[in-house]
């Protein structure tokens, strides 16, 4: 709980602020998480997922920040997902091979504390939220490169 409330504040201080560009001067120079010391932590905490949660919570305007936040990382987790599911089929050759790893997925992001990973559980702000799925997604896109090169079998992968 401790990392997600950490990563959080930030999010929170960038929405609260009266304009993107003050949230974004928040972030860069921030007194309060190493204090007496001034350290950016965009750079230093990796806190771009938040800070880009936070401008398209400005464009669309709907919702909470913190409902907005959690919609957009379950839709990046859906995305992580189906590049998971996609990457499987073609690299297993059967659209079943994509569901098991999709159904497997699923089961480590929402199956709670009792399946060993911290994808489950309470913790909403972790790294791993916005990491894995991204992942995933580069994931697909090199796989489906790799298949697309004329003389290569996407099965030679494994």
């Amino acid at each position: 709980i401790a990392d997600s409330a950490f990563y959080l504040s930030y999010y929170y201080d960038v929405a609260r602020a009266p304009s993107l560009v003050e949230g974004l001067q928040r972030l860069l120079v921030d007194d309060r998480s190493e204090a007496p010391d001034v350290v950016n932590a965009l750079e230093k905490f990796n806190v771009l997922p938040e800070l880009a949660v936070n401008a398209l919570h400005r464009l669309a305007g709907w919702g909470s920040p913190f409902g907005f936040y959690v919609s957009v990382l379950v839709c990046f987790t859906g995305l992580g997902c189906a590049a998971l599911a996609l990457t499987a089929g073609l690299l297993g050759g059967s659209p079943l091979c994509g569901v098991a790893a999709c159904s497997l997925y699923a089961a480590l992001c929402f199956g709670g504390q009792s399946v060993g990973t911290r994808l489950g559980g309470s913790s909403i702000a972790l790294r791993e939220h916005w990491g894995v799925p991204a992942l995933l997604l580069q994931h697909i896109w090199v796989s489906a490169l790799s298949a697309a090169t004329p003389g290569s079998s996407p099965r030679l992968l494994l």
